[in-house]
């Protein structure tokens, strides 16, 4: 009877409960960039920022329009703008149209500064197939005038 006792207590009441892990991802890929003529300009892309709901690391989706779910078991690594910044970078330097293009607590003087805001980042199941929407605000500025390009 103890023998019996012990078994059942082992496979059911004192062992932890299983909580799922969390797979994480990235943004990945280097689009084909058209090179241009080489200038002698400088940029500075900034982290964007990102609107309420997009701020964290969740993945998001979409099953009501308005209504943000995110996924329980997958998440982003970093937040989503976070992520996006070195693709920005990579795409600008590979563009060849900047001597240099430098990000975040770059404390130098450049030509141009790149402000951007993630709207936008989610997975959309309102229709079959689903398909995911990037909505994203480019702001271009001329660091000597402080006017927007």
């Amino acid at each position: 009877l103890i023998t019996w006792l012990v078994w059942v207590s082992g496979c059911s009441l004192f062992n932890p409960v299983a909580v799922p892990s969390v797979a994480q991802f990235t943004f990945q890929g280097s689009p084909d960039v058209p090179r241009g003529a080489p200038s002698n300009k400088t940029i500075l892309v900034r982290v964007p920022s990102s609107a309420p709901g997009y701020q964290t690391n969740a993945m998001i989706y979409i099953r009501r329009p308005f209504q943000l779910s995110a996924f329980t078991t997958h998440a982003w690594v970093a937040s989503p703008a976070e992520l996006l910044t070195p693709i920005m970078v990579h795409y600008l330097q590979q563009t060849n149209h900047f001597r240099a293009v430098v990000t975040g607590h770059f404390t130098g003087n450049t030509d141009l500064r790149l402000d951007t805001s993630l709207l936008e980042l989610q997975q959309e199941f309102l229709r079959v197939p689903s398909q995911v929407r990037l909505v994203m605000q480019a702001t271009l500025v001329n660091n000597h005038t402080n006017s927007i390009i």
